[in-house]
């Protein structure tokens, strides 16, 4: 055990580092080569499923991933095909699919497909629309993306009624209120005349 130990210990400046310090730098820069490139994406879960639906305050129902960050689409983009790589891509990686069908909530009406991407790799698209993120997103629920450049849009999902509409409420219905009823017209008003002088 001792030497597995000295052999992932690093010395650097003459000094050792903790093995524990090797293997997160090993790890950072594996998840950085990863993320680093053209158009590196996300790769979805394989044990999850792939889309998911949300309620975003104003926006309402939109896609997002089964880790719960928003997915965008991009008005520029062609049905079935992507028109955001290179430096577009590192701003908006692509939502990615190694292998299989996408998947997404019964209620979601609209139709989850995959598109090849001009790297090869199959990006997941909502009614032929190429999904992605969007890098200044931290956490699940952010939607910084949303109108970015008047051309990117949080990916609105279209449900089907039962789950579109909100839940009947339990209160009693208040009774319609009745019209006024309109005030009688006033008749007009005849001279008299006698009939002798």
């Amino acid at each position: 055990m001792g030497k597995v130990r000295d052999a992932l210990k690093t010395i650097e400046n003459g000094r050792r580092l903790p093995a524990g310090a090797v293997v997160v730098a090993l790890m950072m820069a594996a998840a950085a080569a990863m993320l680093t490139g053209a158009g590196a994406g996300r790769l979805a879960a394989h044990d999850a499923t792939t889309v998911q639906v949300v309620q975003s305050g104003d926006l309402g129902a939109v896609l997002a991933d089964s880790a719960g960050m928003t997915l965008y689409i991009f008005d520029r983009d062609q049905p079935g095909a992507s028109n955001c790589a290179d430096r577009c891509a590192e701003s908006w990686p692509p939502l990615l699919l190694d292998d299989g069908d996408p998947t997404g909530p019964a209620e979601l009406l609209g139709v989850l497909t995959t598109l090849t991407r001009a790297d090869g790799r199959r990006q997941v698209a909502y009614d032929d629309r190429p999904l992605y993120y969007f890098s200044g997103d931290q956490q699940p629920g952010d939607t910084r993306g949303e109108g970015v450049g008047g051309v990117w849009h949080a990916a609105r999902a279209t449900l089907s009624d039962a789950q579109a509409s909100p839940p009947p409420s339990s209160a009693p219905t208040p009774a319609p209120t009745p019209a006024p009823t309109p005030a009688p017209t006033p008749r007009p008003v005849v001279p008299y005349y006698p009939l002798y002088p």
